[in-house]
């Protein structure tokens, strides 16, 4: 068993090279992807831009088949080593990057969909029946900005999936070749303007004759209106403003009498609070801690939040809601003060020894603010850039600082073309859209502006799964 193991771990780790070797990856086209050879060979052979055994030919080729052990007991299936032994090691059906948390370390299985320009070519990439911003994987990702709006006004494609094409998508109303929108009539019950909103649901109509008025969302009143008054995205009694604010007991009170927290209001169709999520398809009801409603909905199992750092790290679905560890997005969200983290410093002899720090660490990223990069970009990049460059690390995933793909990834720690056209690249280095900190550009905090330096061995890395 021992060797039939080292051999599977051998021949992943072989297939897996075209995820830290670009330049293989985008070599030149060696033919078809369906033989041993080719199979097994680190090259994307027909450049449809899935590698070995992440090519769909090479799977349905019976080439890349799973290795059954009999006898293995189950283990969690969340480090580089079971991540590429071919083995269903948490036997949940699925193996190595098929399994959602393999997929979390894109260090290892180079999911194809996660960046702007793959988020935004036409095709479905990871060939998962989803494409571009209708992947969960672009429309969900902090690293992808082009599914916020319409992206193109006139490619007859509808660029972010919300349903609208060109210039029928409000992004575009403003864009040259696109008329002006309809406005909002605010009395037929039609969506006039092509927004998703209808009449008073409108932000056009707020303030209007026969409509709520605009505003915070901390009165009775505008909490009661079925309208989200603040354009937060939440509503009524679904809005904290409403249900925990502050020095309103009365408001409070009344919110109570609405919110999905009883057995009769988890079990009467309606969405009480006005939050999008109606009886048990809401937390309020599905993870509530009052008994009654909690055998409601689960069946008297007690639902165990993914919300530490240890159950991020375990290869378990704590919460049973279909998504693992950094899958589950109440892991993205986890970051805990004072956590030892290990940190590595040079040898002297071309190697590192390690020791532990405590530091603010993050289960899923390395590169994790404490800084609103809205309030204050500059003071947000520079604290990512040190993150990035103190051979320490955060996310405890085994990879350091730029060798950690979201160090390489992260869209704060990317300038735009025009700031490298003028900080004086030249035109075909300002045109490497992706390539950031890790691949040798330097934001200064005094000045304000990036620069292409070589710092060290960090300098001019190639991006991780490009």
């Amino acid at each position: 068993m021992t060797s039939l193991r080292a051999f599977a771990v051998a021949m992943a780790a072989v297939a897996l090279v075209g995820c830290f070797d670009p330049d293989r990856v985008n070599g030149p086209v060696v033919g078809w992807e369906n033989d041993p050879e080719a199979c097994d060979d680190g090259i994307d052979n027909d450049r449809d831009g899935m590698t070995d055994c992440s090519d769909s030919s090479c799977i349905a080729a019976g080439l890349c088949g799973l290795i059954i052990i009999e006898g293995l007991p189950p283990e969690p299936e969340n480090t580089y080593e079971k991540c590429i032994d071919r083995i269903d090691n948490d036997q949940d059906g699925n193996y190595d990057c098929g399994d959602r948390n393999c997929q979390a370390i894109m260090e290892l299985c180079c999911t194809t969909e996660f960046s702007d320009a793959a988020c935004s070519d036409g095709f479905d990439n990871d060939e998962n029946g989803f494409r571009d911003c209708g992947d969960f994987s672009c429309r969900q990702s902090d690293f992808v900005t082009v599914c916020d709006a319409e992206t193109d006004c006139d490619d007859g494609r509808d660029n972010d999936e919300d349903g609208r094409v060109d210039c029928a998508d409000t992004d575009c109303a403003e864009v040259d070749g696109c008329p002006p929108l309809p406005s909002e009539t605010c009395d037929n019950g039609r969506d006039d303007d092509g927004d998703g909103d209808t009449d008073c649901e409108d932000a056009d109509c707020l303030d209007t004759a026969g409509c709520p008025a605009s505003g915070p969302e901390d009165t009775i009143e505008a909490c009661s209106d079925g309208v989200d008054n603040d354009g937060n995205g939440f509503t009524d009694c679904g809005d904290f403003s409403c249900s925990r604010a502050t020095g309103n007991p009365d408001l409070v009170a009344f919110c109570e009498t609405r919110l999905e927290n009883n057995v009769e209001r988890c079990s009467d169709g309606e969405d009480n609070d006005g939050n999008g999520f109606t009886d048990c398809n809401d937390f309020s009801c599905s993870r509530s801690t009052i008994p009654e409603v909690a055998q409601l909905c689960t069946g008297g199992v007690e639902v165990d939040e993914e919300d530490s750092f240890e159950e991020c790290k375990n290869g378990e679905d704590d919460d049973g809601d279909g998504f693992g560890d950094c899958s589950d997005f109440s892991c993205q969200a986890v970051i805990q003060a004072n956590y030892p983290v290990p940190r590595r410093s040079p040898d002297g002899a071309g190697g590192y020894t390690f020791d532990t720090v405590q530091d603010t660490a993050s289960p899923c990223r390395e590169s994790i603010s404490l800084t609103d990069a809205e309030t204050n970009p500059r003071r947000a990049i520079a604290e990512l850039q040190e993150r990035c460059l103190d051979n320490r690390d955060q996310d405890i995933d085994g990879f350091y600082d730029c060798d950690d793909w979201d160090c390489q990834w992260n869209p704060l720690l990317k300038p735009t073309v025009e700031d490298r056209m003028r900080n004086g690249a030249t035109a075909e280095e300002a045109a490497v859209a992706e390539d950031g900190m890790c691949q040798g550009w330097r934001f200064t905090f005094a000045t304000g502006r990036w620069d292409l330096t070589a710092v060290g061995n960090q300098a001019n890395r190639p991006l991780l799964c490009r």
